[in-house]
């Protein structure tokens, strides 16, 4: 699952730019997003074959270097039938950029002043209204359920590339040890579901992503120790977060108006819960990365 977000950026003044990338990136990745570099545009040259459908948000300055407003690449934009959220900004009167946007009948457009103190934290408040989307309890459960799964076939990925650093006879034992488990897992597992009274007995779950887990796991503790701490906090993190967020409901509490998910520990789910998450995952996406780059450069 891709968590990165993306901004276009047209903009002819790349200091103004550069002021502001810090401050973004700090922003988003607190947000629980990979964060990279805007793509600037200085000028109306490429506004016909920009893929705009892969951005997050366009930032665009009303005037550009070769004189073309920015209110008529808005207008392409929208005639593309592309309606991300854009940031409309200039160090003119912002009456009369919203004038501008109104005359041109222009939806899904924000004004804002150029100025240091007004740009960024409107900026900031439009990255959030973009991303409530995503912080929405139904849609996180498709980003952890999407994730989870890359997660498997890294897990995998990675297993097969410790078999092949092993060898044929090691590799046997290894694989051999993993296979006990599962069988003692399946076995205790066929013991429980027995005692499990028929009228609750599909509410029970099982998870294939824990077996996986517990296998990297005993590759890094072989291979790289010093990422031992954080490969084990995958199942709290992660595999224990999964599961309220797939198969519980959720409610309003009317007091304060945050979301809970119904569940035997009463968890709650709130936006400070959904970065959290998002967070999590980011950073066991960038573990697995580390654990199969180590198998990469034994090749």
């Amino acid at each position: 699952m891709n968590l990165t977000y993306k901004i276009l950026w047209f903009e002819d003044q790349k200091d103004f730019v550069n002021v502001y990338i810090s401050d973004l990136k700090k922003y988003i990745e607190g947000l629980g997003f990979k964060f990279i570099n805007p793509h600037v545009e200085t000028d109306n040259t490429n506004a016909s074959t920009i893929n705009y459908n892969e951005y997050d948000l366009i930032l665009m300055d009303y005037k550009l270097s070769d004189g073309n407003k920015g209110d008529s690449i808005i207008n392409k934009i929208r005639e593309l039938n592309v309606f991300t959220e854009i940031v409309f900004y200039s160090s003119s009167n912002l009456e009369e950029l919203r004038l501008t946007i109104q005359k041109n009948g222009l939806d899904g457009v924000f004004c804002v002043s150029r100025s240091e103190a007004a740009f960024l934290p409107k900026v900031k408040d439009i990255i959030n209204l973009t991303l409530r989307k995503v912080l929405d309890l139904n849609a996180l459960r498709g980003i952890v359920m999407a994730t989870v799964s890359d997660y498997d076939e890294k897990m995998l990925e990675i297993i097969d590339m410790y078999k092949k650093y092993l060898g044929e006879e090691e590799s046997k034992i290894f694989m051999q040890e993993r296979k006990n488990n599962l069988e003692k897992s399946i076995i205790d597992r066929l013991e429980k579901v027995k005692k499990i009274d028929i009228s609750n007995f599909h509410k029970d779950y099982s998870f294939d992503t824990s077996h996986k887990w517990r296998t990297v796991l005993n590759i890094v503790k072989d291979q790289l120790p010093k990422l031992t701490d954080l490969t084990e906090s995958f199942k709290k993190d992660i595999i224990d977060i999964r599961n309220p967020l797939a198969h519980v409901k959720e409610i309003e509490d009317p007091e304060n108006r945050e979301k809970k998910c119904l569940s035997s520990d009463n968890f709650v789910f709130n936006d400070e819960k959904s970065k959290e998450i998002l967070n999590n995952l980011k950073k066991h996406d960038e573990n697995f990365e580390k654990i199969l780059n180590h198998f990469k450069d034994k090749k």
